[in-house]
């Protein structure tokens, strides 16, 4: 475990089970928190990483031997058989089957040291590191349960790495999820309803900054019309690897809408993105003469703030705005967006300014909420630590 979708997790979670995360950066964070946690990374020392390379170094072989006689991924493209496939394919294989292996070395010495794992969670069972763990738990009978750290708005049971299912049991966010994960192939008995537990935060009135205090704090003033936007960042996990021209895109159509309606921006980047995307933004908001906020962080504050939040895709950070009282507008993206039935005011660019003024004052959109984090009512850390307990029997 170690996503930060489920930190809110660790404290209840402590006080039943030793837990273990997955690497140093997490350890860290748990340490803010004033948790002693065990890190997976501490078991990966030097002869941990020969060995995973002599692992990784077989199964290249082995693949090698297959390409020289003969082996395919698509006949009809070259690069995608044949001798080309040495030149990417085998030292992709080989670096994967390192970091997998070296995860399970390191998994299999806590387990054989300390007692045993009763359970893994993860937060995804996609990438090859959690692909691996969860073979591992499945190998030694341990369940391996998975609350996904966010819904996933495309279309589901397609070849989309987030589409396949390797873990024991589900706890899903809402009801859209469940159905997602029960067409992609999960049973019912899989599946659970617990919410994200990511978001408790945000029924608690306490927690969240009032207006006047967010816009000050974010150098705005009291009567701003503020157009927040939720960025997204390159990555080619997805059905649509999103490209750094539809990025700038993206960006230069929200700025161009803000100048048309003298809004100031706010500009929320997905963590993911690299630090160098600030920059890239404050130039260009400077190019077309426009001042506003820009950062990694503060959620909170930005839903507070802003009177509307255009989201770069379907967004769960659309999702957390909502629940917080901002009106969303969807700036669209091919292969995946928030399903049509809720109204989310969405475009493809051209009817940006119209959407956001449309969306200006509007009500908070309670069905989405609940279909998407079950029960719209802040309990989902109880239900997620209660559902973990179910499954390992403590």
């Amino acid at each position: 475990m170690g996503g930060p979708s489920q930190t809110s997790l660790w404290k209840p979670l402590s006080e039943l089970f030793q837990l273990v995360v997955a690497d140093s950066q997490a350890a860290e964070h748990a340490a803010g928190l004033g948790l002693r946690v065990g890190v997976l990374g501490a078991a990966m020392d030097p002869p941990a990483i020969e060995q995973a390379k002599v692992h990784a170094l077989e199964l290249s072989s082995h693949l090698l031997a297959k390409i020289d006689e003969v082996y395919s991924l698509d006949p009809a493209i070259p690069h995608m058989n044949g001798a080309f496939l040495k030149s990417w394919y085998v030292p992709m294989v080989f670096d994967q089957a390192t970091t997998a292996s070296l995860r399970l070395i390191a998994a299999e010495k806590f387990h054989s040291e300390d007692g045993g794992f009763v359970g893994i969670l993860l937060h995804e069972d996609v990438t090859e590191a959690s692909r691996a763990i969860s073979q591992f738990g499945r190998m030694r009978g341990i369940p391996v349960l998975h609350i996904p750290h966010a819904n996933h708005f495309l279309q589901p049971g397609t070849d989309d790495i987030h589409c396949q299912i390797n873990s024991d049991f589900i706890g899903v966010y809402g009801e859209y999820m469940r159905q997602w994960y029960l067409k992609c192939g999960a049973s019912e008995a899989q599946i659970e309803l617990i919410g994200g537990a990511q978001w408790d935060d945000l029924y608690d009135k306490e927690r969240i900054p009032e207006r006047l205090h967010s816009r000050r704090a974010l150098g705005y003033k009291e009567d701003d019309f503020i157009v927040a936007a939720a960025t997204t960042w390159f990555q080619d996990t997805g059905v649509w690897g999103r490209g750094n021209e539809d990025l700038e895109w993206m960006a230069h159509r929200f700025l161009h809408a803000c100048k048309k309606l003298n809004a100031k921006p706010l500009i929320k980047l997905n963590p993911g993105e690299p630090d160098e995307r600030h920059k890239d933004w404050m130039d260009t908001m400077l190019a077309y003469g426009l001042h506003g906020s820009i950062s990694k962080w503060h959620n909170e504050m930005t839903y507070s703030a802003a009177d509307v939040m255009v989201v770069f895709g379907p967004s769960n950070l659309g999702v957390a705005a909502q629940i917080a009282g901002c009106p969303i507008v969807e700036l669209m993206i091919p292969s995946a967006r928030y399903p049509e039935a809720y109204g989310i005011p969405a475009t493809w660019g051209d009817e940006l300014e119209d959407c956001i003024l449309a969306a200006r004052g509007s009500a908070r959109n309670d069905q989405f909420i609940r279909d998407m984090n079950y029960d719209n009512d802040g309990g989902a850390v109880k239900r997620a630590v209660d559902w973990v307990r179910k499954h390992t029997g403590v």
